[in-house]
């Protein structure tokens, strides 16, 4: 999620985290819930000034995306666990998992999603698309 060949590494942007079956089932099984695992990879994805300066990416000190290092010296992917969307996908096997970054800094598009329901799967209680797929609840 770090990769200097996307756009946004080190500008604040926003991605999807397809999570297969059995590393979802990793995270729930050591108790972590989605907001964790959004922190975490949030944590993991920062990069240096170097690494991405070490393949010929451009650090921009001064221009819309501020790439300003935080206090570990380290360049933020994503602005915050938030802007990291888990998705579940695939079947049993062979563990992978998968990361669409997106095309740009949120400060230039936002991500808009809607959870896709089965074929006659009905409209929970709380109006279209408006309740949380259940996982691990965060601690309140």
């Amino acid at each position: 999620m770090k990769t200097p060949f996307t756009f946004s590494t080190g500008k604040g942007g926003q991605g999807i985290m397809i999570l297969g079956p059995g590393h979802a089932g990793f995270c729930i099984e050591q108790g972590w819930t989605q907001a964790a695992v959004r922190e975490f990879l949030c944590q993991e994805s920062r990069i240096s000034p170097e690494e991405l300066l070490a393949v010929g990416v451009f650090i921009e000190d001064d221009g819309p995306h501020g790439m300003i290092p935080g206090e570990d010296g380290k360049l933020a992917s994503f602005r915050e666990p938030d802007d990291i969307y888990l998705v579940t996908a695939g079947g049993e096997g062979a563990g992978w998992s998968a990361y669409v970054p997106s095309w740009a800094p949120k400060i230039h598009s936002r991500a808009s999603t809607r959870r896709v329901r089965p074929t006659g799967e009905p409209m929970p209680d709380c109006g279209p698309d408006g309740c949380i797929v259940p996982w691990l609840q965060d601690p309140e």
